[in-house]
């Protein structure tokens, strides 16, 4: 990514700051609430995954599916929000991988018989690599 660019509003600076600088305090509290999420989020698609607790939750794991997803989205939007370019970044590897994590719940609102695309939520662990730098890792993943 970039550094700030001199047309940036205060605010834009302030959300990539948070957002994209892990060094600094917003940016490993954003951190810590990123992975929180997307590891509750990874759990409530594995426990959805189990039958018997599917019949029994289903309220609760739909709940959870549209706050996680709500979550993502807003934080794909200020990505995007706070980049100069936003193609880049939306194409780039976690870019996709931002969007794969959303577009499933979404689409199968839309299309209901496309609920198959709800295994598609796991790629959400992906997103943990970026936030702990684990690039050179993502291969062997």
């Amino acid at each position: 990514m970039h550094k700030y660019n001199k047309y940036m509003t205060p605010l834009k600076k302030k959300i990539y700051e948070i957002i994209f600088e892990t060094e600094t305090k917003g940016g490993r509290l954003f951190d810590i609430a990123l992975i929180v999420s997307v590891l509750m989020s990874v759990i409530f698609v594995m426990l959805e995954s189990v039958e018997s607790l599917q019949h029994k939750y289903n309220h609760l794991f739909t709940l959870a599916e549209w706050f996680f997803t709500i979550i993502f989205s807003i934080e794909l939007a200020l990505r995007l929000y706070c980049v100069e370019k936003k193609n880049k970044y939306l194409f780039s590897f976690y870019g996709v991988i931002d969007v794969i994590s959303i577009v499933p719940l979404y689409l199968t609102s839309i299309f209901p018989a496309l609920t198959s695309l709800g295994i598609i939520r796991a790629f959400r662990i992906l997103r943990i690599f970026r936030i702990l730098k684990l690039n050179r890792y993502m291969n062997a993943s």
